[in-house]
Parts: structure tokens; sequence; C-alpha cells
């Protein structure tokens, strides 16, 4: 038996164990404690920074715009890239939505129609494209970037280049000549050029998607090796340099902190659909498609719980445009059309009826645009009313129902108050049909175009096109006869009669060829763009027949009566600089007999524009060849003064004034000539190397003289 007082003992030690044994635990337990606090506190402190950067938890969404330059004989810039970074709460991935750039989107800015989507940008900057991006995704931007192709090369460069993997040889040359791609299949590291050249090639624009979320994954594995101090702050300063953005220096700099962290997740998703070609091939979405590549993105629709009947007229316009910013895009479409209905003909009634029917194309209700734009008509203004038969054309032709689409842009013309109003209806209307009238695409879009539903004039248009180009003039030529006769009306009757004349020309009847222009010309004026060919194309017939002042009076009446065709008009210089350096040349035989040739000929019947400023600068350059300097610069003011001192009529004018300035050994007023020249701010880049070159020119002859 234990005594008492070894039993104490044994007490006294078992409670000294358990106390040791519990303060341990109590230990162990505070430390944990502590450190899930410091770890909560840690995440809600990343969670607030986060939110401070990105807002709160409805996440920021960051539209990325890939941008080509301006091409030679391109008007417009289309982003060739459209992808949307979302960025959620700190633990949840990001997440990068492609978006192709033939997607279907109304434009009712400009009166574009139904065009790809990418042809906002060329009307409305970024502004237009995010918008018309909401539109179609129904989540809202909240943030921008811009990246040029330029900008893109620095980028690659910047980090020592990229290692791709390439599956199979690329080699392209556009038309242009402005992009050569050449790129040989296996594993190898990307310059810039060549890293813009990979993400540029495809065989579709969803293959091109593809290879571009490839691209921007292995940019993020290079990156990965990059998370010292410095070379991020190198990265984070060069990529300010060559992006334009709205994004605050500091979002950059997590940006780039995250892709060189090399711990992030991005989920990469492609809005699908498909192709449907009718004046275009663009790609159509539907709301299920949609809805699976964004989600994660988009928020699940919810009942607004709105009551548009409640809401006042002002109240459906405010409400209309917030939801629409915000990507609301079916209490949008609600207020839209309960203004229409409450307010048809009042002020800003068209641009809703418009508005509202590119809310429904986005969501793919064509159908439903329709119906909400033919209520429209009624209550409008001729002007406003013209707009919606506009539309409403284009809105039948993505239903493959091309005689109402006529129908409805005839109502269009003859609504429009002036001969230049119907004359930019058509000029809209033809320029729906560029893409399948291209010489390399019209055998695809024969093949394209849904079966039975190809109307017969656009369908012999094409094939009559197909038929020249392949060498069968005589099928060519049936073809287009079918058309012009048969179908008077037709939109594309005129450009066959071209056609007709071409071939004319071609198969050595010049005669015929002229009388078919002239008729083009005579029976189809508001066809702009059709008359200022045949002009030209007479041209080419007068001077294939050495009548060069009648090639050049076609030539003047061109530049005189379409300087609002840029591309034409540029043709008709050049052509105009060969025939008149062949008259030049003639003069050195008879020189009065052709300045007599080119008074009656050429001076009355040219106008005072710039065919006229023409007229006279040649006029001018014969008297300048026959000796009389002063008679020339008399001419060379009058073609300044008539061409109102603008453009390049005026500093051509200008320019030849500075060659007799120096015949006359007078080189300080060449060198002012020249400065006058320059000082007018819509001189063509040709026209402006031309007049500082002889600039340069003459300041050294005034320095020398001195």
């Amino acid at each position: 038996m234990l005594s008492v007082t070894a039993a104490g003992d044994c007490v006294r030690s078992t409670r000294l164990r358990y106390i040791r044994r519990r303060r341990f635990g109590l230990i162990v337990l505070g430390s944990v404690g502590a450190a899930a606090m410091v770890l909560c506190i840690s995440h809600l402190c990343n969670g607030v920074a986060h939110a401070a950067l990105w807002g709160g938890p409805r996440g920021t969404n960051v539209l990325f715009l890939g941008i080509d330059g301006p091409k030679p004989g391109i008007k417009e810039v289309g982003p060739d890239v459209l992808m949307v970074l979302h960025i959620g709460t700190p633990h949840q991935p990001l997440r990068v939505v492609s978006i192709t750039r033939d997607t279907r989107a109304l434009i009712v800015d400009g009166r574009l129609g139904l065009r790809k989507i990418n042809a906002g940008f060329a009307v409305g900057g970024v502004s237009l494209t995010r918008q018309l991006v909401t539109d179609f995704t129904g989540i809202p931007i909240d943030h921008y970037v811009v990246v040029d192709f330029d900008g893109f090369r620095r980028t690659i460069d910047a980090v020592g280049g990229v290692e791709v993997s390439i599956s199979e040889g690329m080699r392209h040359t556009d038309s242009a000549g402005t992009t050569a791609i050449s790129l040989d299949p296996g594993a190898r590291v990307l310059d810039g050029r060549e890293a813009l050249d990979f993400v540029r090639w495809r065989h579709g624009d969803i293959d091109r998607i593809g290879r571009q979320q490839a691209f921007i994954r292995a940019v993020l594995r290079r990156l990965a090796g990059k998370g010292d101090v410095g070379a991020t702050g190198e990265l984070i300063e060069g990529l300010s340099r060559a992006v334009r953005t709205d994004l605050s220096s500091a979002q950059l700099g997590w940006l780039v902190r995250m892709a060189c962290g090399g711990s992030t997740t991005v989920v990469f998703s492609t809005i699908a659909g498909r192709h449907a070609v009718s004046g275009d091939w663009l790609y159509v979405s539907t709301e299920a498609e949609k809805a699976k590549a964004l989600a994660g993105v988009r928020p699940a629709p919810m009942a607004s719980g709105l009551e548009v009947a409640e809401l006042s007229v002002e109240e459906l316009v405010c409400h209309a445009r917030d939801a629409r910013r915000r990507g609301l895009i079916p209490e949008a479409t609600m207020c839209l059309k309960e203004y229409v209905r409450r307010a048809p003909e009042g002020h800003g009634a068209c641009e809703a009826a418009l508005t509202l029917a590119s809310l429904l194309v986005a969501q793919d209700d064509v159908p439903c645009a329709v119906r909400e734009l033919t209520a429209s008509c009624s209550g409008l203004q001729a002007a406003d009313a013209a707009r919606l038969w506009e539309t409403i054309g284009h809105l039948h032709l993505a239903q493959y129902e091309l005689d109402r689409a006529m129908d409805s842009w005839r109502r269009a013309v003859d609504l429009e108050p002036t001969d230049t109003g119907k004359a930019q209806v058509v000029a809209r209307v033809l320029s729906t049909f560029d893409a399948v009238r291209k010489p390399e695409l019209t055998a695809l879009a024969l093949q394209s175009w849904p079966q039975g539903k190809l109307p017969r004039d656009l369908s012999l248009l094409l094939r009559g096109l197909e038929a020249s180009r392949s060498g069968d003039a005589a099928e060519g030529e049936e073809l287009f006869c079918d058309l012009v006769y048969e179908s008077p009306r037709s939109l594309f009757a005129p450009e066959a009669m071209v056609c007709l004349g071409d071939l004319a020309r071609r198969s050595g009847d010049p005669a015929r060829a002229c009388a078919l222009y002239a008729e083009a010309r005579r029976a189809y004026p508001l066809h702009r763009g059709t008359c200022a060919r045949s002009l030209l194309h007479s041209a080419f017939t007068h001077s294939a027949q050495q009548e060069p002042l009648d090639a050049l009076l076609c030539l003047y009446r061109l530049l005189d009566d379409y300087q609002d065709l840029p591309e034409v008009c540029a043709a008709a210089r050049e052509h105009a600089n060969v025939v008149e350096g062949r008259v030049l040349a003639s003069c050195d035989s008879d020189g009065a007999l052709w300045q007599d040739k080119v008074r009656r000929q050429l001076l009355g019947a040219a106008g005072t524009r710039a065919g006229g400023a023409r007229a006279r600068v040649l006029l001018g350059d014969m008297v300048l060849q026959g000796g009389d300097a002063h008679a020339a610069l008399r001419l060379y003011a009058e073609a300044a003064d008539g061409a109102c001192g603008t453009g390049d009529p005026a500093g051509r004018a200008l320019l030849h004034a500075a060659y007799a300035h120096v015949a006359l050994k007078r080189p300080a007023l060449a060198v002012e000539a020249c400065r006058s020249a320059l000082g007018h701010e819509t001189l063509s880049e040709g026209l402006s190397r031309q007049l500082w070159q002889f600039m340069t020119y003459t300041s050294g002859l005034v320095s020398r003289s001195t």
C-alpha cells in the first residue's frame, strides 16, 4: 500500500502533467488560431486590395483589341483580334473569351447596316466597339487595351521571343503586298515579326483564334521566369509604351506581375457559331452558344422586376441607355420597345428604333427586328423613314429574302429628298456586296450561298464575273446581257453593263465599249461608283485608240464630278499623268496646234474644279515648253484659284508655278510657291514628297546665288 504521503505526491505529479499538457494544448491552439487569423487578415487584405483595383464581386471585364495599321488603298482599319479578359475574385481563374471579328452586328452609326463587328471601329473607335461587344455578349466592358502590330512586335521582342510549335508550314502574301508570311513547321522561338505572322495566319477565323490562344499560353510560360522586380518593371514600362489603354499603371502592373508570377490559371473559351453568307461572310451565334462560352463571366440572368409601364418616356430612355451600358440587354430591349410604342413620332424615335433593332440582331432575333422597324416607319419624317427602310433591307438580306430587301431599298431611295441622298443609299447598299464580288471570292460565294436562295440577278452577275476572269468572254457576255436586258431595274444591272463594255474593249470594239459606258451613265446616274468607273474605262479606251484629248476629257470630268470616290480618282490621276505626258511630247512637233486643241476641247468642257485645274496646268506646261514662262504662270494661277486653293489640284498648280519661276531664274519665288502649296492640309503623300524635294532643290539654288 502507498502511504498517504506517497499517494499525495502521485496526485500532485499527475496534476502537474495534466497542467503542462493543457498549457501546451492551449499554446498549440493559440498558435493555430493566430495563424488562421493572420491568414484570414491576409486574404482579407488581398481581397480589399484586389477590390480596390478591379471593383466588387461582379469582376472586371477588359476588352483587348489588336489592330493593323492603314494599308495602301484600304480606308477602314478594324481589329483583327477581339478578346475579353474577365478578372473575378482573387481566388478565381482569369478568363479570356475570344470573339471572331466576323461576328454579325447591325451597325446603325454611319448607316453601315449588317457588317462584321470589327467594322464598328472605323466608325466609332473604341467606344462603339466596346458597346457592340456588350450588346453581343451581355457583359459590360469596364476597360480596354488597344495594341497595334508595331506594339505587338515590340512587346514580343522585349520578352526575348516566344517558343511555339508550328504544325504546318505557313505561306501567304496578300494582294496589297503588305503582308508576306513564311514560317516553316517545327518548334522554334519566334521574334516579334515572326510572332505577328504566326497569330495572323489562318485557314479561318476560328482556326486563327485557337492559334492566338495557344500563343498567349506560350507567352505566359515565357513570362513565368521573369518574376524579379527589375524584369517586371521593364516589362510594365515597355508595355505601357506599346499599348493604348484606360487601365491605370497599377492595374497594368498587376496584370504583368500576375503573368510573371507563374501561378496564374487562365481559362480560354471562344464563342461558337456559324458563317452565313449573304452580302458578306458573317458569323452568327445563338444565345445558347454565347451562354456556354461566357459561363463564369456573364452572371446568370435574374428577373429584374422592372415595370416599364410605370416609367415616363424620359425615364425609359435613361433606363435603356444605362441598362445597355451595364450589359442588361433584355431590360434595355424592353424599355426601347415601350418607348417606340408610346412615342412613335417623338424626337429620337428613329434612333430608338434603330438601337432596338441593333439589340435584337445581337440576340439573333432578326425577324423581330424587322417587325419593330416596319411598325416604326409610318410615323416618321421622310428622311428618318428612309433610314429605317434601308436597314430593313439589310435585315431581309440576312434572311435570304433579296426581293424584299430590294423593295425596302427602293423605298429608302424614293424617300430620300435629294439626289445626293439617293446616291448615297445606292452606294451603301452596293458596298454590302463588296465581299462576294471580289475576284478571289466569287466562286466561293456561288458555292456558299444556301441552295435555292441565290437570286437570279446576283447569280448572273457572279457567274458572269467568274466566266470573264477565267477567260470565257462569250459566256460572260451572254450572262451579262441576260442580266442587263432581263432585269434592267436590278441593283446589279449597271455593273453588268460596264462589264459588257469591258468585254467589248478587250475584243477590239472600242465604239461599242464607249457606247455601253455612256449608256450606263445615262441610265443609272444614282450609281455613282459605276458611273465613275465607266468614265475611267472610257479613258482607257480612248487612250488605246490614240485619242489623248478625248481620254483626258473623260478623266477631267471624273475628277470634277466624283471627288467623293478617292480610289477611282487616284486611278484617274495616275492615268492622266501618263496621257498628259504623251500630249506634251506631241507638242514638240506642233505646239501651237496642240495648244489650240486643248483650249477648244478641254478648257471649256472640263469645268473649273479638279479637272479644270489640270487642264489649265497642262496648257501652262505647253506654253512653258514653248518658252513663255509668264503666260504659263498666269495659267497656273488660274488653276490654283479655280481649285479653291485646296488639295492636290491647287498644290499641283503651285508646283508647276515653281518650275516656271526656276525657268525665269527666280528660285526664291519658287521656294515660296512650294511653301504655299505645302500649307494645304489635304495634299496626297506623293505630291507632298515632290514639293519637299523641289523646295529643297530651289533652296539650294537660293543659297548658291547669295
